[in-house]
């Protein structure tokens, strides 16, 4: 065993996300596979991804001062066994409105799991490992991304919603259990902040909306964090229209069927992979700055040739480079984030990161419907990858992108 996995801690806290998140992909899957028997609506599947983004954009920011202020081991372990309870809920009465009610409060949950998990593994790995355990957290993520929904069909319609969602929620126990074991560093608050927490324990009040603002204050004045979460937006923003339109893409443009989608996803987890083994020698030779720029102005001209490209083998040829490109550019981001970040606002950044992440998902799902109205898909693509690279480049040349690349 090498890298970060020979340290017992990050080793528990990298099971303990494999496994909440498989049992988060398989149990989506099947809730989505139970909805389209019963409902066979387009609008109810539309609802159920609804719901798992909006919420999540409300609790962020409790989230990332719950990551800060609290245990992170304790509100990870707390995340899992709450959605171990939400999945056991559907057991008990599997109607639309639950699922959908199960859907909304499931995702509260993750995203106080996430910014945790994020925010705790600068506290137990040293600077130099972040890049490596990054890659491997990509991988990982990858590996999900084309295991997950295949199990949860093939668990959903081999054995059906109850066993498919008994095992998931044995899934979130186990995570928790490993957690629980788990020795996290508490995060260095300063003397200030560590008063402030003694006076304030004894009242049992913590103020939210105060400790969000700060959040937010730090994030947009540092000279880092503020371009990083402004490319992060920027990026799903434009990419994220990639899954709406893809599949009027594929008919129209590559005239292939709607099983060419399913083959692209799985490219893409599987150039995922291979992205994240690769990232951590690239950081190592470019720079984590350079890497995440150089990553980014791929990402954005690939997208810009993927629109150009009407043969299905090519088109799947770069959604696997795409699907690399992605990798390499998250570890660096990532890896600079958990370094420059101070500690006490670790959870903060990375719920804001989150935050940003479902508004950017929501601004592409609503940009779809409406460019789709004026535009064909293969035009949408071409205007996002322009807009991408565009924004990309100017940030890379600006005195923010000059201090990005000089990061190591």
């Amino acid at each position: 065993m090498t890298g970060p996995l020979r340290n017992p801690s990050f080793r528990r806290v990298w099971l303990a996300d494999l496994l909440s998140s498989l049992g988060s992909q398989v149990s989506r899957m099947a809730l989505i596979l139970y909805l389209f028997q019963r409902l066979d609506s387009v609008a109810g599947l539309a609802l159920l991804v609804a719901l798992e983004t909006l919420p999540g954009v409300l609790a962020a920011p409790a989230a990332g001062v719950l990551a800060d202020r609290a245990s992170k081991r304790a509100v990870m372990v707390a995340a899992d066994l709450a959605r171990a309870v939400l999945l056991l809920a559907v057991l008990l009465d599997p109607s639309p409105a639950v699922i959908y009610a199960v859907a909304a409060l499931h995702s509260v949950a993750t995203v106080a799991f996430q910014p945790a998990q994020a925010s705790a593994v600068p506290l137990i790995l040293p600077p130099g490992e972040l890049p490596r355990a990054n890659g491997l957290a990509q991988v990982t993520a990858n590996l999900v991304l084309i295991g997950g929904p295949l199990i949860g069909a093939e668990l959903f319609l081999a054995t059906g919603l109850t066993t498919t969602l008994l095992l998931d929620a044995g899934s979130f126990v186990l995570s928790a259990l490993l957690l629980a074991g788990t020795r996290i560093r508490s995060a260095d608050h300063g003397p200030a902040a560590a008063v402030a927490l003694e006076s304030a324990a004894p009242r049992l009040r913590v103020q939210v909306l105060g400790d969000v603002r700060e959040g937010w204050r730090y994030a947009a004045g540092h000279g880092l964090v503020r371009p990083l979460v402004l490319l992060f937006f920027v990026s799903l923003s434009c990419v994220g229209l990639w899954l709406p339109i893809a599949p009027f893409f594929i008919r129209e443009f590559l005239g292939g069927s709607e099983r060419i989608l399913a083959l692209q996803l799985a490219v893409f987890g599987a150039g995922g992979a291979l992205g994240g083994l690769a990232a951590p020698a690239i950081v190592a030779r470019l720079g984590q700055g350079g890497t995440l720029l150089g990553a980014l102005l791929a990402e954005a001209a690939l997208m810009t040739v993927y629109s150009a490209v009407s043969r299905v083998a090519v088109s799947v040829g770069i959604i696997f480079v795409w699907g690399i490109v992605v990798a390499v550019a998250v570890v660096p981001f990532y890896s600079i984030l958990q370094t420059v970040v101070e500690e006490r606002f670790l959870g903060r950044v990375f719920s804001l990161l989150k935050q940003s992440e479902n508004l950017a998902l929501v601004l592409a799902m609503g940009l779809a419907v409406v460019l789709r109205g004026a535009l064909s898909s293969h035009w949408i693509f071409t205007a996002a990858g322009v807009a991408y690279l565009a924004v990309v480049t100017a940030v890379t040349m600006a005195p923010s992108g000059r201090a990005l690349r000089a990061v190591r």
